[in-house]
């Protein structure tokens, strides 16, 4: 279940990165989803402040997107 909170930084952060990245309809799909999980986790580890989950989504997504190349490890991802 998402908290109202988890809901509005997903949006900020799904809303920045559209901005600035033109994606296609399945990769906007799954960075939704890769970005939900993410937020869920950090959520449910105590972060429940909206701006830091927000910048931590917004680096999550810059770090993970696909076109990164080898740098970007979605399992090596530590956060900020």
């Amino acid at each position: 279940m998402t908290d109202a909170i988890q809901s509005a930084a997903i949006d900020r952060v799904l809303r920045a990165h559209f901005l600035i990245h033109s994606l296609s309809q399945s990769e906007a799909d799954d960075a939704q989803e890769r970005l939900a999980s993410y937020i869920n986790l950090l959520f449910s580890a105590g972060e429940h402040d909206l701006d830091r989950l927000t910048m931590c989504g917004i680096a999550y997504l810059r770090e993970t997107q696909a076109d990164a190349g080898p740098a970007a490890s979605r399992e090596n991802f530590s956060g900020l």
